[in-house]
């Protein structure tokens, strides 16, 4: 029943790539997602792993801090 629908807004951060981020979080659940570096959407089917989905996104922003410095 539904589906889980994501968003990514980033500002401010010229090394992160709210396309690519999602497209990365949303595979990990299962679905699919993209966008332009600054904005980006896209969704997983009902019953995906959101729980994933989420330690994907955590662990590459954690990935892109560590970068910085």
């Amino acid at each position: 029943e539904g589906s889980a629908n994501m968003v990514i807004a980033v500002k401010d951060a010229p090394e992160l790539h709210a396309g690519k981020l999602l497209e990365a979080v949303a595979g990990a659940a299962g679905g699919k997602g993209g966008g332009r570096p600054d904005l980006a959407r896209g969704g997983a089917p009902a019953g995906a792993r959101i729980d994933l989905a989420i330690d994907t996104f955590y662990h590459m922003i954690e990935g892109q801090a560590k970068a910085r410095g």
